[in-house]
């Protein structure tokens, strides 16, 4: 698994490829992994809907870092359309996340018991003085148990705390590493970000300024580096016009098409088009946004002066 994730950027197919050296050390039928919102499994297992749900019930019950039950149904009748695939279950964490965990299962296995007498009649007393036994009869009797796998031994628990403990380490690995491809690749970005020549601002959720490039910065004059979003309406001719669509960005994450007056640094001013927009992650959780400014004055500038060398070219 280490490997895995020096050579191929994950671990989980290390895991998964060998079904038999996951499974084999428990006598298991099937095995789950639910790692980063993602379930992957090997052997005979149940749906993935049914997975993720014994993943919710099975938090509360692993306390000790490993929770076992050869009947299931038995403790959770909610699920009774498990049994048959994983009527025995064993359980671990593969890291601090409460959802993180690894699975084994074993099917049903239905067998007869053998008992000396009916284990569920009442004893009775009868007048016999040889009636010794709290049955009146002691013909043997059978009872057919279903429901239930074969139990899970001290050895089973051990071994999936020592898998767990394993995985958990990889993981650990796995994601020290992704630290400095994430910080590699951000670096890279904000070089790109920070050379450009379109005027940039990127701004956290909660409007603290994360990159403001050179363009910008030669844009509006600044002498300090821009903090905090709320600093930009003070750059504009109508300051509060420029607040109001910013709070709208923030508040209610209305996108910001259109263009304001910018007091340059000589005390004029200069139309500049601006675009505006959240960036979200889901529909409740929003990562931030990116404002761009494009310098009107330039571009028409550059717009005059094609028209005129056109039109002096059709002239002569």
């Amino acid at each position: 698994m280490i490997e895995s994730v020096t050579r191929e950027g994950d671990w989980r197919g290390a895991l998964f490829d060998r079904a038999r050296s996951l499974l084999l050390p428990l006598n298991a039928s099937g095995a789950a992994l639910l790692f980063e919102g993602k379930t992957q499994t090997v052997g005979d297992v149940p749906g993935s809907e049914e997975i993720r749900a014994l993943g919710q019930w099975l938090q509360k019950r692993l306390n000790d870092g490993v929770f076992a039950t050869s009947a299931l149904s038995s403790q959770e009748p909610a699920f009774a359309s498990l049994t048959g695939v994983a009527s025995g279950v064993i359980a671990t964490r593969v890291s601090n996340e409460p959802d993180e965990l690894l699975i084994w299962f074993r099917k049903e296995r239905v067998r007869t018991v053998t008992w000396g007498g009916n284990p569920f009649k009442a004893p009775s007393d009868g007048d016999d003085p040889n009636e010794l036994s709290p049955r009146r009869s002691f013909a043997q009797w059978h009872q057919v148990v279903e429901g239930t796998s074969d139990p899970w031994t001290a050895a089973d628990r051990a071994a999936a705390r020592l898998i767990g403990e394993s995985v958990t380490d990889v993981v650990a690995q796995f994601r020290s590493l992704r630290i400095l491809v994430a910080q590699d690749q951000l670096e890279h970005v904000l070089r790109q970000v920070h050379s450009s020549n379109q005027q940039i601002v990127v701004a956290a959720a909660d409007g603290a300024v994360l990159e403001a490039n050179s363009a910008l910065n030669l844009l509006l004059g600044l002498q300090r580096p821009l903090r905090h979003l709320d600093e930009l309406s003070a750059h504009f001719a109508d300051p509060d016009e420029v607040e109001k669509r910013l709070r709208a960005l923030r508040d209610s994450r209305t996108p910001w098409r259109g263009e304001a007056m910018l007091v340059d640094r000589i005390g004029g001013t200069r139309p500049i088009a601006v675009r505006a927009d959240p960036v979200l992650a889901s529909r409740d959780r929003i990562l931030g946004y990116v404002i761009l400014f494009t310098d009107l004055a330039e571009r028409r500038a550059a717009e005059a002066a094609r028209r005129n060398f056109r039109d002096n070219l059709l002239l002569s």
